[in-house]
């Protein structure tokens, strides 16, 4: 007998790719929303400090938040949200290298570090690193403290149906 279409395991493997997404690109914005008081504070410090787009209390937010997500949720998807999050940086990664507008650059691998990673952004705005890098680097706290949570959570106990 054929296995339900959703027990395949490219399906489940696409649908946890997209749950995953979810958590990466929803627990982003809100790990911003929370860090983002604390780490506008600082602000000169980091900058003197070049953390360029690692801010500390926003990292703590997103662990913290991925926590929360796995402990009280049991949502095993949170240990994957920094693949969809790396699959974004390569499309920056991809849309910085497509142009000659790094022509002026010593290189194209220094003006994507500039533009995705770097505190200076590469002299543009910023949205590169806002939009392509934010993601990545707050998906991976998120992701971390989500493995470390689900391997030391207990199975949830078994509930047993009274015997008719």
């Amino acid at each position: 007998m054929a296995r339900p279409f959703e027990e395949w395991p490219l399906v489940k493997a696409i649908a946890t790719f997209f749950v995953a997404a979810g958590h990466a690109f929803c627990g982003t914005p809100i790990a911003l929303l929370l860090g983002v008081l604390p780490d506008a504070a600082l602000y000169n410090l980091y900058v003197r400090a070049h953390f360029g787009a690692f801010q500390p209390f926003t990292f703590a937010a997103s662990a913290a938040l991925g926590y929360a997500v796995t402990r009280f949720l049991r949502l095993r998807e949170a240990v994957w949200a920094w693949l969809p999050a790396l699959v974004w940086f390569g499309v920056g990664v991809w849309d910085l290298g497509g142009g000659t507008h790094w022509a002026w650059r010593d290189s194209l691998p220094a003006y994507i570090f500039d533009n995705l990673i770097s505190s200076k952004c590469g002299g543009s705005e910023c949205l590169y690193e806002l939009f392509y890098s934010t993601p990545l680097f707050f998906a991976v706290p998120y992701s971390i403290a989500a493995l470390i949570t689900f391997k030391r959570m207990r199975p949830a106990p078994q509930r047993h149906l009274a015997s008719s």
